[in-house]
């Protein structure tokens, strides 16, 4: 069949006998993962089944090379759904998103400590803090701190340097009484009850505890980076649940010196564009 369309690729696997397996051991709408998509027979079979029996399974296939996937996986996926009359395959319908992994979130610094990869902008930080706490990503034009947000009175802001008291009474008076911040920054000078209106959470540890080490599945929504903006100093990120965030207690042992005189975890002064 593969050769009929054009295309050449090592023993690939039968598709009837695929669509046989999926048809045994999974639901009429469940989701479809191969983690290794070769020549795109899952996804073939996934469309053969659905049109056969009417039924609405979707797939997800991962494919590392990316000469595999231009060459072979996507020609025939294209092929299926519109269909191939010189090999005799009907048109599917349906159709596909062709998605591009992103890089860790995080990396290893020379001394092997967590920190925020920095193949990654300010703004798309942001986004996907906002993402991991339950927050719409939706950086305000006009307010410096809106990064995201659950509602009209609670919202997000994120950075990589560290925010002293200082700062923090402004913050705080800024944001008022009538609504509530989660600040993620990478360390703070504030006590437990010092700013009512101010919730907490520390960078990169708000992302390594949410990461589900050593487990065999992940349910991890996909979604496509926002397009770069020219915000320069603090950062952007999307999907709503709670804001309520449990303070962590305790003050910190020392104070820190003001953020302007730190480096962030990007390694430096953090001022946002590509790295």
């Amino acid at each position: 069949m593969l050769s009929k369309m054009g295309l050449t690729f090592a023993y690939p696997k039968p598709v009837t006998l695929i669509s046989y397996l999926i048809s045994v051991f999974t639901g009429e709408s469940d989701i479809v993962l191969d983690s290794f998509a070769g020549s795109g027979t899952t996804g073939h079979a996934v469309m053969e089944l659905n049109r056969s029996t009417g039924s609405r399974r979707r797939f997800i296939l991962v494919e590392m090379n990316r000469d595999t996937i231009e060459a072979v996986t996507l020609p025939r996926l294209r092929a299926v759904i519109d269909g191939h009359a010189a090999s005799g395959v009907p048109s599917h319908g349906g159709g596909f998103r062709f998605l591009r992994l992103a890089p860790s979130l995080m990396e290893k610094d020379q001394w092997g400590r967590w920190v925020i990869n920095r193949a990654y902008r300010p703004e798309m930080v942001a986004e996907a803090i906002c993402r991991l706490e339950g927050f719409a990503y939706a950086p305000s034009d006009s307010v410096w701190w809106q990064h995201g947000s659950v509602g009209d009175r609670s919202f997000l802001y994120v950075t990589t340097e560290s925010m002293t008291h200082e700062q923090l009474a402004v913050l705080s008076a800024e944001v008022g009484a009538e609504r509530t911040l989660l600040v993620c920054c990478a360390a703070y000078d504030a006590g437990d009850d010092e700013f009512p209106n101010l919730q907490f959470r520390k960078l990169p540890h708000a992302v390594l505890s949410r990461c589900e080490w050593g487990r065999d599945d992940y349910s991890v929504p996909l979604a496509e980076a926002p397009p770069p903006d020219d915000a320069a100093d603090d950062e952007p990120a999307a999907s709503p649940a709670p804001a309520t965030t449990k303070r962590p207690r305790g003050r910190p042992k020392s104070r820190p010196a003001p953020a302007a005189a730190q480096g962030g975890l990007f390694g430096g002064d953090d001022e946002g564009g590509e790295r």
